[in-house]
């Protein structure tokens, strides 16, 4: 899928005091230099439509006339994911880098009050995991980050329940320490994969029935295994290695 980015040069001079309100749109809670965690399922309706999952912020203040850009950095994502930033009318692509601020816009005069948005846009190209973004609302004179709000974005994590379950599986012991055995309701040959919380792949292979699967090189941590047969089906297991 080609995504069309606007480069458009835009103008967002806002009017405000020493600080911004950053909102959710949909459900208006004001997320300023807070986090918002949003759980999206490997059946996202607007991912499968699209490649991607929006996310819409409102931001606002009011008093002081400036300029404002946006400055998202990676906290930490996983290999092979992607993210475009809109802010006003222009989309931008950071292409990979960890810290991306958008182009300096056109200076216009806006009245007290004005509301832009700041949108967001993730990519997990299929890799199951937990990123997490930054977004600095920067002043243009002084270049000072007036402030930020976070987005951490569970993709095939925590919504489990969502995921069509068409066989099911269970991981034995958990948490493990040496070895973990997998059971499969199944009498199908099926893929597996493991991966961390990163959407590190750290092992995969192929499971009829059972498998025992060695952990005792794996760090402590939170893994993920998926379970998918020929007709696309699939399902999570959250596993836990603890030494």
């Amino acid at each position: 899928m080609k995504i069309i980015l606007f480069l458009f040069f835009i103008s967002t001079t806002l009017i405000g005091f020493s600080q911004v309100t950053i909102v959710e749109r949909y459900s208006t809670v004001d997320y300023t230099s807070d986090t918002l965690v949003l759980d999206v399922s490997q059946s996202n309706k607007e991912y499968s439509d699209y490649g991607l999952i929006s996310v819409y912020f409102d931001l606002t203040n009011s008093g002081v006339q400036r300029d404002i850009i946006v400055t998202r950095k990676i906290i930490d994502v996983p290999t092979g994911w992607s993210d475009l930033i809109c802010w006003g009318t222009g989309c931008y692509d950071p292409l990979g880098a960890e810290v991306f601020t958008t182009p300096l816009p056109a200076t216009t005069t806006e009245t007290d009050g004005t509301t832009y948005e700041l949108k967001p846009q993730i990519n997990p190209n299929d890799v199951v995991g937990s990123g997490h973004y930054r977004y600095y609302i920067v002043d243009v004179d002084d270049n000072n980050r007036i402030d930020s709000v976070d987005l951490v974005f569970n993709f095939g994590i925590a919504n489990i329940n969502d995921i069509s379950e068409s066989v099911s599986f269970s991981v034995s012991p958990n948490p493990a320490s040496n070895n973990v055995f997998i059971n499969v309701d199944s009498s199908l040959e099926m893929d597996f994969k493991i991966v961390d919380v990163l959407g590190n792949i750290v092992q995969e292979d192929v499971i009829y029935n059972s498998k025992k699967v060695d952990v005792s090189n794996y760090r402590n941590g939170l893994y993920f295994i998926t379970l998918s047969s020929k007709d696309r089906s699939f399902v999570t297991r959250k596993m836990i290695v603890k030494h």
